[in-house]
């Protein structure tokens, strides 16, 4: 649930809850029963409630941003997601600097865009991360996450990713 208080909640079949219960046992045998109490007050209180409420509140207003910034550049295309704390990004096809005098009127490589962000501090989340089986012909988009930083430092980032990209339209 959350990291600091390493508490976790699972949903599972009373079968399956045996065999965790097992696992759990196995690799720590002793509960933070502090912690536990905490955490059951806070909830029966309504503080998750609330936490859910503010966090969602905010991670809203940083999604409506961060649909801004995006479409300020002509280099992007993206469904709008109903919440959550990243947007899937694919990279529009374009005029695309590769190298010092190499253009391309392709799509980029979401993968050679990762390798050329990270030389620069930026780490970018591309498809191919998320594929079982690499699929040839699809390596065209990102995953951008706008919940974990501030409405300039996003601003910021994606200025960078578009120099990284250095797009002529």
């Amino acid at each position: 649930m959350f990291p600091g208080a390493r508490i976790g909640i699972m949903a599972v079949s009373k079968t399956m809850a045996k065999a965790v219960i097992k696992y759990r046992l196995l690799i720590c045998h002793k509960s933070n029963v502090l912690m536990q109490g905490a955490l059951a007050k806070w909830m029966s209180n309504g503080g998750f409630e609330r936490h859910l409420r503010r966090s969602t509140r905010v991670n809203l207003q940083r999604r409506d941003h961060a649909i801004w910034v995006l479409n300020k550049y002509n280099c992007f295309e993206f469904d709008i997601p109903d919440g959550g704390m990243a947007i899937w990004v694919k990279l529009k096809h374009g005029k695309h600097v590769i190298g010092e005098d190499k253009v391309t009127t392709s799509s980029p490589s979401a993968e050679f865009l990762a390798k050329k962000c990270q030389e620069i501090g930026i780490y970018i989340q591309h498809e191919t991360q998320y594929q079982f089986k690499k699929n040839r012909g699809s390596d065209s988009f990102i995953r951008v996450g706008f919940a974990g930083m501030s409405e300039n430092q996003f601003a910021d980032g994606i200025k960078l990713l578009v120099n990284c990209l250095k797009i002529e339209h």
